[in-house]
């Protein structure tokens, strides 16, 4: 039997349990499920199972499970402090790509989901001790005293009011990283980083933002 397409060891633990060992390492456990033909692989510290209808499949559906896992940590840990307090904010409030700014008012919480991410900020600062939301503070100040409140150029609060919740997931982390961590900071982030890429669409409807070269 492989697994990840190496070798592996079985040792049965019971007449329905069986130990996977690679290396001298425990990666799993083969259990035959009470429906004939189904068989579950459990991973060592019981997180994620997968079924299978040969013990092989099985461990196959597993190992890609565990390797798709691993390859998200490795993501996690190439990204900056900011980019890892946003994805925090993302998996929190359940936001994708494709979320809109306004949802339905039938639905619970605030129907503004710029206002929840800001909000959700400030509960988890203030409510949770070391809160991995923490680097996106200054920002989120920034954000009301400048953006909520209409202190800046019109342009500037064009922009950052037409953003998605996953965008303005982004904005902050990126503010986060630049060493935003008051409003004073998140006013010369905004007037002197954001405005000058900043230009109208020429349909006159949207600002856009110039990439950088």
């Amino acid at each position: 039997m492989l697994y990840d397409g190496t070798l592996a060891t079985v040792a049965a633990t019971s007449d329905r349990t069986w130990r996977v060992i690679v290396a001298d390492l425990f990666v799993a456990t083969l259990v035959l499920g009470t429906l004939p033909g189904r068989w579950r692989a459990i991973s060592p510290d019981s997180t994620r199972v997968e079924i299978g209808d040969s013990p092989q499949a099985a461990l196959d559906e597993l190992a890609a499970a565990t390797r798709r896992v691993q390859r998200a940590e490795a993501a996690r840990g190439r990204m900056t402090p900011g980019q890892r307090a946003a994805h925090e904010l993302r998996r929190l409030l359940h936001i994708g790509t494709r979320t809109r700014r306004f949802r339905s008012t039938s639905k619970p919480g605030p129907s503004d989901r710029h206002e929840e991410i800001l909000e959700a900020i400030e509960n988890d600062v203030v409510n949770v001790a070391n809160s991995p939301l923490h680097p996106l503070w200054g920002a989120c100040c920034s954000y009301r005293a400048h953006i909520e409140a209409g202190r800046l150029a019109g342009l500037i609060t064009w922009y950052v009011g037409q953003l998605s919740p996953w965008n303005l997931c982004s904005l902050l982390a990126e503010m986060s990283d630049a060493g935003v961590t008051n409003i004073g900071e998140g006013e010369r982030w905004f007037t002197n980083t954001l405005r000058p890429a900043l230009e109208v669409d020429p349909s006159g409807s949207r600002v856009t933002r110039r990439k950088k070269p």
